[in-house]
């Protein structure tokens, strides 16, 4: 069953993957690096990536990172596709034909009709058609707290997709100075989907999120 923010979680969890490889790949690249060192030669702190192995199997993983991205978000939209698809049941038909056959109905009405079989995506649209003609003729029917999760289902599939991608393009980059930094920007992509998932805020907020993700660290 297609659900906006088991989808959230599941992407995070391909950037905590992600995050927990890149710190054994960078450690592996240090270790390699102070093996090199020449006596007096001064250091340096680990930061970003200097051998030319490191480099390789940091572009490796972050390629696998985006097929399970693409994977996710494909077996998602099935389901959504599969979801939207299903046939609501012939009680549900006839008692959205009983409402619709009548010039007035109850906020209490249309609130047991969303409990009842707004879980079917055809009722669900046309609950929410029934309810702003009911709104128009005046009835007080408006029940905003009844939604279905398949409601705005692509476009969140989209700003998701692009904000984990835009996670794993910066660090195939080396757009991070360290882990904490990883951290930080990994729950911010969190945040974000979780956000629209939820309904916090709206699906503008994640179509910015590929530029937004890389300000403010140095390519």
């Amino acid at each position: 069953m297609f659900d906006k923010k088991e989808t959230a979680g599941q992407l995070y969890g391909v950037l905590g993957h992600l995050m927990g490889d890149v710190d054994e790949i960078a450690e592996d690249d240090y270790k390699q690096y102070l093996a090199g060192i020449q006596p007096g030669e001064v250091v340096r702190p680990r930061g970003k990536l200097t051998t030319e192995e490191g480099r390789k199997r940091l572009l490796a993983r972050a390629s696998r990172s985006y097929a399970r991205i693409a994977e996710l978000c494909e077996e998602a939209e099935r389901e959504m596709g599969e979801e939207m698809a299903q046939a609501p049941s012939a009680e549900a038909i006839s008692y959205l034909e009983s409402l619709r056959g009548r010039a007035h109905v109850t906020r209490a009405e249309m609130e047991a009709a969303y409990r009842k079989y707004g879980g079917n995506w055809s009722v669900y649209r046309s609950l929410k058609e029934l309810e702003l003609r009911q709104i128009r003729k005046g009835d007080n029917v408006a029940c905003p707290q009844f939604s279905n999760t398949l409601e705005g289902g692509q476009e969140f599939l989209d700003a998701a997709r692009k904000v984990a991608e835009s996670f794993v393009h910066d660090v195939a980059l080396e757009r991070f100075n360290d882990e904490t930094s990883r951290k930080s920007k990994a729950a911010w992509a969190l945040m974000l989907m979780n956000g629209y998932a939820e309904g916090k805020f709206g699906p503008e907020v994640l179509a910015d999120a590929g530029r937004i993700a890389g300000e403010g660290e140095g390519a």
